[in-house]
Formats: structure tokens, C-alpha cells, sequence
């Protein structure tokens, strides 16, 4: 389950950040139409911009999601914890 989960959002991820990637790409080469003539640029740009956002974007939450199981997982064990029987000391009259 939990391998299934992290790979759901790390694909989440990778969508949103080569989205990300992408509308900054655009913006870019729409401010910038200078850069858009030089193919080495734009190339590089693309590279860095999408490529980047893909990465990030993938990379940030698989560490967000392995972050909050890894919380999940040391609340329970807390809670276990809290279960087991512990015997009542006698008081001293």
C-alpha cells in the first residue's frame, strides 16, 4: 500500500511540476521573443525549465509523502505504546 501510495504522488507530482515548467516556459519565450530565435537558448531553457519542474515537482512529494507516512507510522507506535498494561504501583502508607 504504501509503495503504491508514494508512486501515485510522486506521478502527481511530476504532472504538476512539468506543468509548472511548462507555463513558465511559455511565459518566458513570451516576454523574452528575442530568446525564442536562438535555438541553443530556447533549447536549454527547455531542459531546465520543464525538466526541472518534472524533477523538483516529482522529488518533492515523494519526500512530502514519505515525510507524513513516516509521521503516521510513529503516531501508532505512540499509541500502541500507551495500550500495553502497565501495573499500578502500590502507595506507602
Amino acid at each position: 500500500m504504501t509503495d503504491i501510495t508514494r508512486m501515485l504522488t510522486s506521478l502527481l507530482g511530476v504532472v504538476v511540476g512539468g506543468g509548472i515548467g511548462a507555463a513558465l516556459y511559455y511565459l518566458v519565450f513570451r516576454y523574452y521573443e528575442k530568446a525564442a530565435g536562438m535555438p541553443g537558448l530556447s533549447l536549454a531553457a527547455f531542459i531546465v525549465l520543464i525538466g526541472g519542474g518534472v524533477l523538483g515537482g516529482g522529488y518533492l512529494a515523494l519526500w512530502l509523502t514519505t515525510k507524513v507516512q513516516k509521521a503516521r507510522k510513529a503516531k501508532a507506535r505512540s499509541r500502541r505504546a500507551e495500550k500495553r498494561y502497565q501495573p499500578k504501583k502500590k502507595q506507602k502508607k
